[in-house]
């Protein structure tokens, strides 16, 4: 007895144990932005701006200064990001390729072990996300000022600036969650994506600061492949304006500066529509300033002084929009410490990818050299992470989704590609892998980066460019961290290049990747996206259309000619008969003008029928194919990855092609068939009479 009454008190003991061992699930923030460079993170360290709010995360648990992604561009970032996936794998290669929600992603998963789930702000995907209890993002690209919101399914415009008003959505669904559920919630900022408006607070301190050119600003690009010299992301050559520099559209006019692309003015004016009174009065008093200062300078501006003035402006603008995503992350760790939610909660700050800050010259990303490469990562988990941890391990977007998932005690799905490093930032192992893998697809297309592939260790990279070309970069990011000398035809790095191949192949298999995959997107690109058509397609849409109405003319003139040819002819014939007798025909165009002058008339209609439906088939083939050409501009100029009605132009002169098409479509196959009907009936009532004389008498019956 003594001795059951002893086991039961151990077993008591183990059980309550347990119980005290098993915490309870940790809730996870994921702050997301977009195109936020870790350049302009102050934690990392380059002194461009202050982010003292994102820096709290890295004195209070982990800075990442290798992580990077596999995909740098928003789309396919945030895929990846998703389902712990490599692009050529989920489906989502560029921004344009369609994202299939129906597979797994990690908070599918998370929701299925009893997590409470919500995204909030920007995803740049197609269709309602799933996985979700809840869901408000913007549509496409977004607005800065006053935007829209799709909140789960329903749209509403929502007076504000865009990141405030994604930081109240997020704070007021953790304020009404379910709180007897652990929660997932995405927070995802459109800022600071182009065009960099930033909030009325932020840009009259912004827009006055100077700050230091990266050494590389005026890149020539020697020293590297082709690639790098035709993109188009030049501060000076290839950003607007109007809309990226904010020079008003009626100065550009003044000044005689055309617009960069065709966009460059639309956008700025879209911008600013957004805005109510009072934040246009505010925009006015700080820009309309500029304005006037750059006006009187420009006659006397080099190329240099034009490119050190746009770099600043670009600045000014950029890191102005930064400040009020900075001001959002405090709000969220301010919530959690006040609701005591900090020792429980995961807190990661990201964005779906770096970008140039100047650095070549260049704005936008794309490309696999370091600076749209890597992207800040900085994560907060008290429980595991201690204060100012600093990893150096090559991680990468496609660790999210599987690290989330151990975190939460959910089985990483064999599917997900990803690695957790949850050891890794708790310091409990440094080993993880040795190779990152990456890949390219959105070309031809805006910016004009050209496909490419690629491995990066910690010591070198290694980049394949493909599709026009078949060129290879190599680059020592220990002596040349700047990527300023490809090394790939240097005889002293001919083992590093042979090691390199090696694990390019490895890496390859390893994650399925192919040259079939390779020329399988280029297929599925240039069948739906066609950028270079889509550039020149309103030409070949002409073409095409006269091509069309000179076949249809062609053949309406030589049935006209047949017929008119036949008709005298069978007259002639007709009219030398001997016979005597009445002898019928069908085509009596030249006897029936004898009898009666509305003949000539119905002809005519007839004729002129078939003209006028010609035109009007060639309108409406015209208009379609411009609708669609502007259907196409509006996707690819708007989705890459920029927010421009491109194709609108296009759009409307096809809608007005297909309304004078159908109206003379109409028109032409009335007249045709009353023509045809009125020539019908001379045909059956018309008859001939020949005499040996060889004259034609004519009857009507």
């Amino acid at each position: 007895m003594q001795q059951y009454g002893t086991f039961l008190f151990l077993l008591m003991m183990v059980s309550f144990v347990k119980a005290q061992n098993k915490s309870p699930r940790p809730n996870i923030v994921y702050i997301m932005s977009d195109d936020h460079g870790y350049q302009a993170v102050s934690a990392y360290g380059y002194g461009l701006n202050k982010t003292p709010n994102i820096d709290r995360l890295a004195k209070e648990g982990a800075l990442f200064s290798s992580a990077t992604v596999t995909n740098s561009l928003c789309a396919p970032s945030r895929a990846v990001m998703l389902t712990g996936k490599h692009s050529f794998i989920n489906g989502k290669v560029d921004n344009e390729a369609r994202f299939d929600w129906s597979q797994d992603n990690f908070p599918k998963l998370l929701r299925n072990a009893g997590y409470q789930t919500a995204l909030i702000g920007k995803i740049h995907m197609d269709g309602l996300p799933q996985g979700f209890d809840y869901s408000a993002v913007i549509p496409d690209q977004g607005d800065y000022y006053n935007p829209d919101f799709i909140i789960n399914g329903v749209e509403e415009q929502i007076k504000g600036y865009v990141t405030d008003v994604t930081t109240d959505l997020a704070l007021k669904w953790l304020e009404g969650r379910d709180r007897s559920k652990p929660f997932c919630l995405l927070y995802h900022q459109k800022a600071p994506h182009r065009e960099w408006l930033a909030a009325t607070r932020h840009f009259p301190e912004y827009t006055k600061n100077t700050y230091p050119e990266p050494a590389t600003l005026f890149d020539n690009y020697e020293g590297r492949c082709t690639a790098a010299k035709t993109a188009e992301m030049n501060i000076l050559k290839d950003m607007n304006w109007a809309g990226d520099s904010k020079i008003k559209p009626e100065l550009m006019d003044e000044l005689g500066i055309p617009e960069t692309l065709k966009w460059d003015k639309v956008a700025y004016i879209k911008n600013l529509g957004r805005m109510d009174p009072e934040q246009r009065k505010a925009w006015d008093a700080v820009y309309d300033p500029i304005n006037e200062d750059f006006k009187k300078r420009y006659a006397s501006m080099s190329k240099e002084d034009l490119m050190r003035w746009r770099y600043q402006r670009y600045m000014q603008d950029y890191l102005g929009t930064v400040a009020a995503v900075d001001d959002g992350v405090g709000r969220m760790l301010d919530y959690l410490e006040k609701k005591g939610l900090t020792e429980n909660t995961i807190v990661v700050y990201t964005s779906d990818q770096g970008f140039y800050l100047g650095e070549h010259g260049w704005f936008d990303k794309r490309f696999m050299y370091e600076e749209s490469l890597r992207t800040p990562l900085l994560i907060r988990y008290p429980k595991e992470i201690r204060p100012n941890t600093k990893i150096n391990s090559l991680v990468q977007n496609l660790d999210f989704a599987p690290t989330f998932l151990d975190y939460a005690g959910v089985s990483i799905p064999k599917e997900m590609q990803g690695e957790s490093f949850r050891k890794v930032v708790a310091g409990k192992t440094k080993k993880f892998r040795e190779a990152i893998y990456y890949t390219y697809y959105e070309y031809p297309s805006i910016h004009m980066v050209k496909r490419h592939y690629g491995i990066r260790t910690d010591l070198y990279k290694l980049i394949h460019f493909y599709y026009d070309v078949d060129e290879w970069e190599l680059y020592d990011l220990q002596k040349d961290p700047q990527e300023m000398k490809n090394v790939y035809n240097d005889p002293a790095y001919l083992k590093v290049r042979k090691a390199m191949h090696k694990k390019l192949s490895a890496v390859r298999k390893k994650y399925k990747d192919s040259d079939d995959n390779d020329q399988k997107f280029i297929k599925q690109f240039l069948k739906n996206n066609l950028y270079l058509n889509s550039k020149n397609l309103t030409m070949k849409t002409m073409k095409l259309f006269l091509g069309l109405m000179g076949v249809f003319l062609f053949i309406n003139l030589h049935a006209q000619n047949s017929d008119n040819s036949f008709s005298e002819a069978y007259f002639i014939a007709s009219a030398n008969t001997q016979n005597a007798g009445i002898s019928k025909y069908d085509f009596k165009n030249h006897l029936a003008d004898e009898i009666d002058p509305k003949y000539e008339k119905y002809k005519k209609l007839k004729r002129n029928g078939i003209v006028l439906t010609c035109l009007g088939a060639g309108f409406v083939t015209g208009g379609a194919l411009l609708m669609h050409s502007g259907s196409r501009d509006k996707k690819i100029f708007a989705d890459p990855d920029e927010n421009r009605p491109r194709g609108f132009g296009k759009t409307f002169l096809g809608a007005c092609g297909i309304v004078v098409g159908v109206l003379s479509l109409g028109g032409g196959v009335t007249m045709w068939a009353v023509g045809s009907s009125k020539m019908k009936k001379y045909n059956k009532n018309v008859f001939i009479n020949t005499t040996e004389n060889g004259v034609g008498l004519v009857y009507k019956f």
